[in-house]
């Protein structure tokens, strides 16, 4: 039975928007990797949670029968003592989703898929090609050799090394004092993953930020609130235009997110849980859209001004016609 795989220009948009999240931890580039790989199956998107560390370092992703998953922030990767390198983290989110796109079979299934996303990636040269053809017809007895070599070597490994599903245990690493901390009170209290937690406690803590947020920074109807994320703030004069460019409904709240060099809004209705559109005025700004904390819309534009006027339509939509709980959303709206 052969695995289907995405083309592999879709392979190398999927790879070059995970590295680049993993560089710079933009949610937008995260979601349309995700989102290109689920639109190639034609299945619904999974819901993924992020974590400082799994089963205290033992692992590095969970998929889950429901379509969970639960991964490793690439800020947190980072700070491992063996495996912190970007390919490492993208090969484990192959995997990841290798579990959920085939769950029979899953953990040899989740390998091979891994490896085949990242078959054919690099492309070689004319020059390099031409001679790595020759020497191929040259010593080809040898290189048969060498390969079987391999793939032996491989397959005895491949058991053994499966580093994200089992290790050997690792002490986790002393947590700093509150001292140490930089005096951010709201931001670090979604932020410091997991501590003094177990595992079903954070699972039930630690699923969605933008709703915690939210709920903490508890926005008048028709007005804004201002959260500091980072001790690097923007200009006020960007928060002021941010806010005039954004005329606020008068039935909808909204937050204001001072990441220094990026600025977020999450703009909410009456209800907090109902739905959400989470800005990103960036580089490329984008629009999230949020319905019962389930994604249903993301949109990426070249100007902040055009993802400003486009929320603030989804935003008025959502107003006259709240989702309703018991019955499905179909996305109409947006």
């Amino acid at each position: 039975m052969r695995m289907i795989v995405p083309p592999v220009a879709n392979r190398r948009e999927i790879d070059r928007n995970l590295g680049e999240f993993f560089r710079n931890h933009r949610a937008p580039r995260f979601n349309r990797a995700i989102s290109l790989m689920c639109r190639y199956f034609n299945v619904r998107r999974p819901r993924i949670e992020w974590f400082e560390y799994i089963d205290w370092g033992k692992t590095a992703g969970r998929t889950y029968e429901d379509g969970r998953i639960h991964l490793v922030h690439p800020e947190n990767w980072k700070r491992g003592r063996i495996y912190f390198s970007e390919r490492l983290w993208i090969q484990m989110i192959y995997h990841e989703m290798g579990h959920f796109l085939f769950w029979t079979d899953a953990e040899r299934k989740a390998d091979m898929f891994s490896r085949r996303m990242v078959t054919g990636l690099r492309m070689p040269s004319r020059r390099s090609a031409t001679r790595s053809r020759a020497r191929a017809q040259l010593n080809s007895r040898r290189g048969t050799v060498r390969v079987r070599k391999r793939r032996t070597r491989l397959a005895s490994a491949r058991n053994e090394n499966r580093w994200w599903v089992e290790t050997t245990f690792k002490k986790p690493k002393r947590a700093k004092s509150e001292t140490e901390m930089p005096q951010l009170p709201v931001a670090m209290a979604f932020y410091q993953v997991a501590r003094d937690y177990d595992q079903d406690r954070a699972k039930e803590d630690l699923t969605d930020n933008n709703l915690r947020i939210a709920r903490e920074a508890n926005p008048p109807q028709g007005g804004w609130a201002y959260v500091a994320m980072t001790e690097q703030h923007a200009p006020p004069n960007v928060i002021k235009r941010v806010k005039d460019e954004f005329k606020i409904p008068r039935e909808a709240r909204g937050i204001v997110l001072d990441h220094g060099r990026v600025v977020r809004l999450l703009i909410c209705g009456p209800q907090l849980e109902d739905w959400m559109l989470d800005i990103t005025l960036g580089d490329e700004p984008s629009v999230d859209a949020y319905v019962w904390s389930v994604m249903f819309r993301e949109r990426i534009f070249r100007r902040a001004e055009d993802a400003l006027r486009q929320a603030r339509k989804w935003a008025i939509n959502l107003l006259q016609f709240p989702p309703p709980r018991d019955e499905p959303f179909r996305g109409a709206l947006l």
